[in-house]
C-alpha cells in the first residue's frame, strides 16, 4: 500500500477523508484499519464525511477505472458503518 499522506501530527481521520476523496479505496481500509471514523465530518472545505465525499466526486466525468474506485471506496465506507444519512452539514 501506498504511504497515506498524513496532516502534521498524523491525522488518520484526515487520512480518510482525503482518500475517500481520491477513490483510493486501499487507503480508505487502511485509515479504517488504523481507527479512522467512517462517519466524522471534515472541518476544513466545504465539510462533509468520507462517504459524501466519495459518492460527490464518483458523479464527476472520469474514467472507467476511476469510477470503479469510487464504487469500491464507497463500498467499502458502507461495509465499515458509514451513514449515508449523514453528509454535508
Amino acid at each position: 500500500l501506498r504511504k497515506l499522506p498524513t496532516q502534521k501530527g498524523g491525522d488518520v481521520n484526515q487520512d480518510l477523508w482525503t482518500a475517500a476523496s481520491q477513490g483510493n479505496h486501499a487507503n480508505v481500509q487502511k485509515a479504517l484499519n488504523e481507527g479512522a471514523d467512517v462517519n466524522r465530518v471534515n472541518q476544513s472545505g466545504f465539510g462533509g464525511t468520507p462517504l459524501s465525499i466519495a459518492c460527490w466526486q464518483s458523479i464527476k466525468p472520469m474514467t472507467l477505472q476511476a469510477y470503479t474506485g469510487y464504487l469500491t471506496t464507497i463500498s467499502i465506507l458502507l461495509d465499515n458503518g458509514a451513514n449515508p444519512e449523514s453528509g454535508v452539514q
